[in-house]
């Protein structure tokens, strides 16, 4: 019994990732080719990566979600799409990621974080949590959320390469 228990277990999280997988892919092929991206970044020591960091044209950690639907924000960092839950604290996992990327850059430059909803209905919106702005949008929005924000600079873009290389 113990074993079938450890299969759905870890059946379950195998399945997780590859509708993460299919999300970060989706996040990718909506960012255009002027957009300078690396995917699963982990800062070190750090026990959760950053799905997408930005560097060019402005600086962003994106958190990608698999999900559809209006979005309904529940509060303590929770949201949901079209009535379902999005697992996790997902605006929390967003700024979490967006501070992990500015501390372990050494940046003075703000980073700004999204949560991408990939089937998201309706039009970006900002949601706060705690005193942290986090914009949330869909796959199909990332591109014109992106080129919105702050430029970023080059000695930003340089110090960015080298810590994801």
């Amino acid at each position: 019994m113990a074993a079938v228990l450890v299969w759905k277990v870890s059946d379950r999280r195998v399945g997780r990732a590859i509708a993460g997988e299919a999300g970060e892919r989706l996040v990718a092929s909506r960012l255009g080719w002027r957009t300078a991206a690396v995917f699963g970044w982990r800062s070190p020591g750090a026990r959760f990566d950053v799905d997408v960091v930005v560097f060019e044209p402005c600086v962003a950690a994106i958190e990608v979600k698999r999900g559809q639907g209006r979005l309904r924000v529940l509060g303590d960092g929770a949201v949901s799409a079209g009535g379902r839950p999005i697992p996790g604290r997902a605006v929390r996992q967003a700024t979490r990621g967006a501070a992990a990327l500015r501390s372990a850059a050494g940046l003075d430059q703000h980073v700004t974080a999204i949560l991408c909803i990939t089937h998201m209905v309706g039009r970006p919106r900002v949601v706060v949590d705690g005193e942290n702005p986090v914009v949330v949008c869909s796959a199909k929005w990332v591109r014109r959320v992106l080129r919105r924000l702050e430029p970023s600079t080059p000695a930003t873009r340089r110090l960015l390469r080298e810590l994801v290389s």
